[in-house]
């Protein structure tokens, strides 16, 4: 256990898979009493994307506020263990079979029944939806926040060019290729790596239209659009060219369910500190004043719906 000056604890909590993986969560909380949220990270990332352990970043904002907050390594990345490596045959069906039911079980063995918030970055926010598509979750879901989450790439520009028509078309093969797996790191393209049918699903998807799953039939989008999700918010960064672009981050949210939802775009022009961008969105030192406040309002709102949608004589009366 570690605290720092805010008196925000960072917990190191480890979960097993069937296979033998472990699964690290990174518990950030000021006494275990907070609602719990759940935070998902992007491609090529790991957990630390919400936190540092100096006390700043999404995750410890969230614990300042009364939430218990548990942020995920995805398999092979972080400290989950073990590595990936050319003998990592996973991929995003994994994660929504084994991961994520995982870190809910675990989380609901913790905390009991209450509700659970999900948050995401980027391609995290795509899987999260992914799973909701295909399972129904341990624990009812209160909200869901999601930063530069997008599943198709379609706008084309210059960034486009280098960072998907170079990049993901050619080097990130090209490496797999090299070295069974892409080796992000070594090679300073990324925060963590990632196995190659991660990276051959992930990339399936960005250039389909529709949202099937890979080697099957089931349609996400449809599923998705037939029930009632918990509600959510988008947040894009005007900076963001690609890898979150706004037109991106709203087709995303038209692809998903009849629920309450909201797309913010994060600018100068609409009163923000900046002109947001893929990363700073989360890491921008303005962020904890200026847009996760809207967050929280988001999430209490989804907690104080949910009691009310369980306590049928409490919302008539309210």
């Amino acid at each position: 256990m570690q605290s720092n000056g805010a008196d925000i604890q960072f917990d190191s909590l480890f979960v097993p898979l069937p296979a033998g993986d472990q699964l690290h969560l990174k518990r950030v909380h000021r006494g275990e009493t907070g609602t719990p949220v759940l935070l998902i990270p992007g491609f090529i990332e790991d957990g630390r994307i919400f936190y540092k352990e100096t006390g700043v970043g999404y995750a410890a904002y969230l614990a300042q506020n009364g939430y218990d907050v548990f942020v995920a390594d995805l398999r092979g990345r972080g400290k989950s263990t073990p590595r990936i490596s050319r003998a990592s045959t996973y991929g995003q069906e994994e994660f929504i079979t084994e991961e994520m039911p995982a870190y809910l079980d675990k989380i609901k063995e913790l905390k009991g029944d209450q509700p659970v918030h999900l948050g995401a970055h980027s391609w995290g926010g795509v899987m999260v939806l992914a799973y909701l598509a295909r399972t129904k979750a341990p624990l009812p879901v209160a909200s869901l926040v999601f930063f530069a989450s997008k599943r198709r790439i379609s706008v084309r520009n210059w960034p486009w060019l280098v960072s998907i028509f170079i990049f993901w078309n050619m080097v990130f093969p090209l490496i797999i290729r090299l070295k069974g797996y892409v080796d992000a790191k070594g090679f300073r393209l990324g925060a963590e790596n990632e196995s190659r049918n991660v990276f051959y699903q992930t990339a399936a998807w960005v250039r389909e239209k529709e949202w099937i799953q890979w080697g099957g039939t089931f349609d996400y989008r449809q599923h998705l659009s037939d029930q009632e999700l918990p509600p959510a918010l988008y947040f894009a960064g005007k900076k963001d060219r690609v890898l979150g672009n706004p037109i991106d981050v709203q087709i995303l949210a038209d692809e998903t369910g009849k629920q309450r939802k909201k797309v913010m775009l994060l600018s100068r022009e609409n009163g923000n500190a900046v002109d947001y961008d893929h990363i700073n969105i989360l890491i921008h030192k303005a962020a904890p004043k200026d847009h996760f406040p809207v967050a929280l309002e988001w999430m209490r709102a989804g907690e104080k719906a949910l009691v009310n949608a369980s306590s049928p004589q409490m919302s008539a009366e309210s």
